[in-house]
């Protein structure tokens, strides 16, 4: 495994990323903020596939040259790194204030 991003995600009658944050490359700690188009892209189409919960977190490693999911968690396991903070809480909260 080359390198891991972190995507949180959440549904509120559409697919919506709420924020992104890479936490990790070559196996060592590298909080950065976001994460490459390409993660977006497939982390949208895997959503597009199967989603476990209306909100929830998608951990995706990069593999050679390919993308796959590690897992899939509940934001109570999440951790945060460099994504923002403020906009997750907004838009979790906005997603179950409109539920």
């Amino acid at each position: 495994m080359l390198c891991d991003f972190f995507l949180q995600a959440y549904l509120d009658g559409e697919r919506q990323q709420v924020e992104a944050s890479k936490y990790r490359h070559y196996f060592k700690l590298k909080k950065e903020e976001g994460c490459p188009d390409s993660v977006v892209a497939f982390a949208q189409a895997r959503c597009e596939e199967y989603t476990p919960h209306d909100v929830f977190v998608m951990d995706i490693c990069l593999c050679g040259d390919e993308y796959f999911i590690v897992e899939y968690g509940g934001m109570n396991a999440a951790g945060f790194y460099k994504a923002r903070i403020g906009d997750i809480v907004k838009g979790v909260s906005a997603y179950f204030v409109g539920s």
